[in-house]
């Protein structure tokens, strides 16, 4: 085990206090008890347990587990296969304080970043300076629900931009981003104020809509090239949406074009 403990810099935003990592015994364990600051441990390999609110999370390598000021906090190593971990300990800003607000993070992906922290151990000056710019590497790799709700969102919209021409359902949608169909769709509609279906459709028909003025396509073509395999089910879509059909819409398109020429 070591660890290292650095001043207080008075740094704005963070100002780190602790860095160390510890392969530990079976069964070892801290708590419960409480810290003054914000620490991040970061599984290296082995296995734990960590209790905080009531709730018991079991982890593992590529894990890490969050401690916040002032909150009972009890975490242990495995008996057959204790853990090996590294941490940071850190003052926050209060405006950072919902980004450190959770438990536990799986897989998340901070092993390069602990790797960068070792790097003080052989450093003479300017740890805290750097380990400054660890952490804010650790955090923005930590996303707030709100964050997580906009990526999904904005991953949907990427695929369906992408697929639309195919024979795309949303629930391969929602089974590509790993979540509930019920709860993607809400999410979804709480931030585009669409459902995904009514999005997918809005996106084909505005393509047709181009490839029709634009491209010069024929309604057939067009709506085979945006997914429908229906012409009657496109010209039906497409008059709902655009209040005319497909060839009308057209018709008016080269109107337009022509008497804005003149």
């Amino acid at each position: 085990m070591y660890q290292v403990t650095f001043l207080n810099r008075g740094f704005l935003d963070i100002n780190p206090f602790e860095y160390g990592e510890e392969k530990c015994e079976k069964n070892h364990e801290y708590g419960p008890n409480y810290r003054n600051n914000y620490l991040i441990h970061y599984v290296i390999s082995g296995e734990g347990i960590f209790e905080h609110g009531g709730k018991t999370y079991n982890l593992s390598k590529g894990d890490c587990f969050f401690i916040k000021p002032n909150e009972i906090v009890h975490y242990k190593a495995d008996e057959k296969n204790p853990w090996h971990y590294t941490w940071i300990g850190f003052s926050a800003h209060k405006k950072l304080h919902k980004k450190l607000d959770r438990d536990v993070i799986y897989d998340c992906g901070f092993e390069s970043v602990f790797d960068e922290m070792r790097k003080i151990l052989d450093m003479e000056r300017g740890k805290e300076d750097y380990l400054c710019g660890c952490i804010w590497k650790l955090l923005s790799l930590i996303k707030t629900d709100e964050e997580s709700a906009f990526d999904y969102v904005e991953q949907a919209k990427a695929y369906i931009n992408a697929e639309y021409s195919h024979d795309l359902k949303i629930h391969e949608l929602s089974r590509y981003l790993n979540l509930d169909r019920t709860y993607f769709s809400a999410l979804f509609k709480q931030k585009t104020g669409k459902s995904p279906q009514q999005y997918l459709i809005e996106t084909r028909l505005s393509r047709a809509a181009e490839l029709i003025t634009k491209f010069n396509f024929s309604p057939t073509v067009a709506a085979s090239s945006v997914g429908y395999s229906d012409l009657f089910s496109f010209s039906r879509m497409f008059k709902r949406h655009f209040g005319v059909s497909p060839s009308e819409y057209k018709k008016q398109y080269r109107e337009h074009s022509l008497f804005s020429c003149e």
